[in-house]
């Protein structure tokens, strides 16, 4: 729907509690924000991980610097290496 899109588009909420909307329009953007984070995140990572992956394992070294939510999550980087055998370690600093 074009016009819940403008709608939400125009808004810097990201919280929809804050918009006036029905419940049907609430479901309908709750699940472009899925859409929107499995593309801006979620498939993100995945190639990060895998470009990285792909220079370690050739001998290089890698340093990765990343937005904190490339963070977390089952998909998050450190998650994505530590499943193909990485450790993984927080440095403090």
């Amino acid at each position: 729907d074009e016009a819940l899109l403008e709608k939400f588009s125009y808004t810097q909420e990201s919280n929809l509690d804050g918009l006036e909307l029905t419940e049907e329009e609430r479901q309908i953007l709750r699940g472009y924000m899925d859409e929107q984070n499995r593309v801006i995140l979620e498939d993100r990572n995945d190639v990060m991980a895998a470009a990285a992956i792909s220079e370690l394992e050739a001998g290089k070294t890698v340093f990765l610097v990343v937005g904190a939510a490339h963070m977390v999550g089952a998909r998050g980087l450190p998650a994505l290496f530590a499943e193909r055998g990485y450790t993984v370690e927080r440095v403090q600093y």
